[in-house]
């Protein structure tokens, strides 16, 4: 039985990063990057967050960079604020008001949310995206005032509900529980026009993405580049593995190891259901790849051990 959160030897793993708010996933990454001192290391993020979201975003760091498809197709919860009466160019707080209005709305309706967009359903990017448009980023295209529309794409919105509202302030606060690709502004957006109000998103909180949560992470101002050192980054790096708890695993002898490290398929003794699979010597990870054709394993993302 292979531990479902496996090593690989060397600078090679996740950090729970929580983002703040008031920067871009990008410069927490630099900020990262800029410990590490060695450019030869890749890294990246899972997801990014915007500027006025904070919350969990996970990094991974060496050979983690490979596995990052596996994180970001991973369901995700946020806490949003609305914010009624009020909206922007952006679809939240930092963009440019471009209508108020008095709020005067059946309250009861924001409960109604939950059961009216609750599952699949096509959803609309804000203008104000990283989505691309002819090849440039539709954010870009937004600032310089050229006109466009983004195509919907599909959706799931597993869980919906609201966790309070202030009739004073006029906001309201959900808690959703969504699929790869959703957008909270939109969303946000999607609920105000169903109440038939105008609203702006005040505040994003991701509370995790896959197996990272918001409890377990660590804070931007823990890696401070002038207080941290490579050493202490590294302690806070977590298994390679981890995001493959529900990959199944098998076990490959030192033979096998040596194929799959040439790209070589190896058949396995043990009977393995076709599809996706990690192959790992002695609680290393060697490979991802696919069985196929009666427990043979092909791999396609193969690791090196350093």
């Amino acid at each position: 039985m292979v531990n479902d959160i496996f090593y690989c030897r060397g600078w090679h793993g996740w950090v729970n990063l929580y983002k703040p708010k008031g920067i871009s996933s990008n410069k927490a990454l630099c900020k990262l990057r800029k410990i590490i001192g060695n450019k030869s290391v890749k890294v990246g993020h899972a997801g990014t967050l915007d500027p006025l979201a904070h919350g969990v975003l996970p990094i991974g760091i060496g050979h983690a960079t490979r596995l990052i498809e596996y994180v970001v197709d991973c369901t995700k919860k946020y806490e949003f604020t609305m914010q009624f009466g009020v909206s922007t160019d952006t679809e939240d707080i930092e963009g440019n008001v471009t209508k108020t209005e008095v709020v005067d709305f059946d309250v009861s309706m924001l409960e109604v949310v939950s059961s009216k967009f609750t599952g699949s359903m096509n959803q609309v990017p804000p203008n104000f995206s990283a989505v691309k448009v002819n090849g440039k980023r539709a954010y870009a295209l937004a600032r310089a005032g050229v006109q466009f529309s983004l195509s919907s794409r599909p959706v799931t919105i597993k869980d919906i509900r609201l966790l309070w509202y202030d009739n004073d302030l006029k906001q309201a606060r959900y808690f959703v529980e969504c699929s790869r690709g959703t957008y909270v502004r939109s969303l946000s957006k999607d609920i105000a026009d169903f109440l038939g109000v105008c609203a702006t998103v005040i505040d994003i909180t991701r509370i995790s993405v896959g197996v990272f949560d918001s409890k377990s992470s660590i804070s931007l101002s823990r890696f401070d580049s002038e207080k941290c050192d490579k050493e202490n980054l590294y302690q806070h790096l977590l298994p390679l593995g981890l995001v493959m708890g529900r990959i199944p695993k098998v076990l490959v002898t030192e033979s096998q190891r040596c194929d799959l490290s040439f790209g070589r398929k190896v058949q396995l003794s043990d009977d393995v259901k076709d599809g996706t699979a990690c192959a790992v010597y002695k609680g290393i990870l060697v490979a991802v790849g696919r069985v196929a054709d009666s427990n043979v394993f092909f791999p396609n993302k193969i690791f090196e051990s350093s």
